[in-house]
């Protein structure tokens, strides 16, 4: 009788601390799949809201493009590059969630396109732009200027694109 007692309270026990870790691990894996959808879904609308921005940025380029040409001052174009949002690629990164998802070589392109968008790059162009106004450079400078950033924000884009695709095939 003794024994019985022992064995049952063992075995009590044992299955009782058994269930306590099986149910830890449970609720850790839902709650760590609930934070990816959640991450996941920040980072879609982060995403599309910068992919917003380059279009507007490509736009502007483009439309700068014949008054400069014409030689029209009134100009106000602005890349306001510091709008830029990676709260949520940087949260994806930090918990590996973009590493599952992407290459190496997708991870460069996103990497690339964060730090391209820039406060130096914001100021850099508003500058040049400020220089051309004033006559201080002339307009194949300005169109050098612009083929830069366009190269830059077309290459970012890209990046942007790509990730996004790579997000959504991930549901």
């Amino acid at each position: 009788m003794f024994w019985q007692h022992v064995w049952s309270t063992l075995v009590g026990t044992a299955a009782g601390f058994i269930f306590a870790i099986a149910l830890f691990y449970l609720t850790e894996r839902i709650k760590r799949k609930r934070d990816r959808a959640k991450i996941l879904k920040g980072l879609r609308r982060e995403l599309k809201f910068d992919l917003g921005l380059h279009e507007s940025w490509l736009k502007g380029i483009e439309d700068a493009r014949p008054q400069v040409a014409a030689g029209d001052q009134n100009i106000f174009v602005y890349l306001d590059y510091s709008r830029f949002l990676s709260i949520f690629i940087v949260q994806a990164v930090r918990d590996g969630i973009l590493y599952d998802l992407l290459t190496d070589d997708e991870l460069v392109g996103l990497d690339k396109a964060m730090r391209s968008c820039n406060p130096f790059a914001e100021q850099e162009f508003f500058a040049k732009l400020t220089q051309w106004k004033a006559g201080q450079i002339n307009n194949a400078e300005m169109f050098k200027t612009f083929e830069f950033h366009k190269f830059g924000v077309t290459t970012s884009k890209k990046a942007i694109e790509t990730v996004i695709s790579r997000i959504a095939a991930a549901k």
